[in-house]
């Protein structure tokens, strides 16, 4: 494993050290990755699949259950929200 000046190995060689890389086997996930909706915590920021994922859906309410949602309101998230779709 490649030890860096604080002596702290980082064993993935993506430039961050085991204590700040939520998964040090993995080169790909590292605090400066971008989150996907994908089952994993990308960035390390504490969070599987977050709203801030760069592929999440937009959803839209669907108050009236028509299969229609509101395209005044919205939000995005990788997983389906109860009530919303995704055609606005």
């Amino acid at each position: 494993s490649l030890l860096l000046a604080c002596g702290e190995p980082d064993r993935d060689g993506d430039g961050f050290i085991e204590s700040v890389d939520c998964d040090d086997d993995d080169p790909d996930v590292n605090p400066d990755a971008l989150e996907s909706c994908d089952g994993i915590d990308n960035d390390c920021a504490n969070g599987i699949d977050d709203p801030s994922a760069m592929d999440a859906p937009v959803w839209y309410v669907d108050s009236d259950g028509d299969g229609f949602g509101d395209p005044e309101r919205f939000a995005k998230a990788c997983n389906e929200p109860s009530g919303w779709v995704t055609d606005n």
